[in-house]
């Protein structure tokens, strides 16, 4: 039978309470850490009472209709007699977000500690730290890297045998060309406007290229009388080249090949010794030659022409090949026409070389002609009596 003083107890107590277990009633360790000025007994005091029944998780957003009464729940009584004073930061309850409760679920009465949704984490601050410190170092390892990548293709270009002429260069070397073929027109006051215009388009790919791909040929055409107007015209243009890119060689000794001195022995012999005397000339350095009486070669040595003009794999491409062609079978007003030339070259070699090798060569040696008018004695010697042809 229970002592009555025990039934006394337990009258008094509330159905509610009566109903709890003695660990119930008991204030859990976590509410102790959370509320320590709470009483570390049963109090008769019916204020403690109600705090000590009370759970963390009771305490909801719907429990604090103000914020002033929100931030009250986290005060305590000073032990000096200063009024409530607010809890130490780790004794404060996780800040409740708009729609959101935290119920007795949200705590659990058997873990010693209590850590908030968002805890800053020393841990993770590390790995950051880290993984910041890798992403600077690997910017920086780009940097060098590249750095030296362009010092490296700055050295190499500076150090290897390439042209490094500037544009601004090349061009200031054709407008001097532009130049120097205006005071060479007015030299020759017999021919026409079209002659120079097809000399001039002809010839200025190679000044205005530091590197081209082809040489530049033109092939002039007239009668007999017109062939000293030839030969000074073709003179001064490889003069003027020569001077123009500084180049000092014996113009008229390498770069001036007749036909008629060729040996003629064989037509093999002959193609050998054309293909000697063009190399030479180019191989000095020499921006320009001239083959004079090209209707006197030989089919074979005439086919050798091809290699030396052609558009893709030429041996010589910043040069100038002037063909000088003499004719009695043609008139003087068709000495500019391509399909009169051409007939009358055709004439010449189509039975040794057959169609289509003779009009291969035509697409390289006859896309530029130029016709000749015979110039005033002179004139000639005006114009070139210092290279001593007159």
């Amino acid at each position: 039978m229970p002592s009555k003083t025990r039934l006394k107890q337990d009258s008094d107590q509330s159905p509610d309470q009566a109903h709890r277990s003695p660990q119930q009633t008991q204030r859990s360790p976590n509410l102790q850490r959370l509320y320590p000025s709470l009483p570390l007994e049963d109090s008769d005091d019916e204020n403690d009472k109600s705090w000590a029944m009370s759970s963390p998780g009771d305490l909801t957003q719907s429990s604090f209709t103000s914020s002033d009464q929100y931030q009250s729940s986290y005060l305590e009584d000073s032990p000096s007699g200063l009024g409530r004073q607010p809890l130490h930061s780790s004794d404060r309850m996780p800040r409740l977000r708009s729609g959101r409760s935290y119920g007795a679920e949200s705590f659990s009465e058997n873990s010693d500690s209590h850590e908030s949704p968002r805890r800053y984490r020393p841990a993770q601050a590390k790995d950051r730290a880290a993984k910041l410190e890798n992403s600077n170092n690997s910017t920086w390892s780009l940097i060098v890297l590249g750095v030296t990548v362009v010092v490296v293709i700055v050295g190499i270009y500076w150090c290897l045998p390439i042209n490094k002429t500037p544009h601004v260069s090349q061009l200031k070397l054709y407008e001097q060309f532009k130049t120097r073929m205006s005071d060479l027109r007015g030299k020759f006051p017999a021919q026409s406007a079209r002659s120079w215009k097809v000399l001039h388009v002809a010839t200025k790919h190679i000044v205005e290229n530091p590197q081209p791909v082809y040489p530049a040929v033109v092939l002039m055409v007239g009668v007999e009388n017109t062939l000293p107007t030839m030969s000074c015209i073709g003179s001064q243009m490889v003069s003027m080249l020569n001077q123009l890119y500084n180049v000092s060689r014996d113009v008229n000794g390498e770069t001036k090949i007749l036909a008629m001195e060729l040996n003629q022995n064989t037509p093999a012999q002959e193609k050998k010794d054309l293909d000697k005397k063009l190399r030479k000339a180019f191989s000095s350095g020499n921006k320009g030659a001239m083959l004079v009486n090209v209707e006197r070669l030989s089919p074979e040595a005439a086919l050798m022409l091809h290699s030396y003009c052609d558009n893709d794999n030429a041996p010589f491409t910043n040069v100038l090949l002037m063909l000088q062609l003499v004719t009695d079978k043609l008139q003087t007003e068709d000495l500019g026409k391509q399909q009169a030339v051409e007939g009358f070259m055709m004439a010449l070699w189509e039975k040794q070389l057959g169609v289509d090798r003779i009009m291969a060569l035509f697409s390289r040696i006859a896309n530029n002609i130029i016709p000749i008018s015979p110039e005033e004695t002179e004139t000639l010697r005006a114009a070139c009596a210092s290279s001593g042809w007159f």
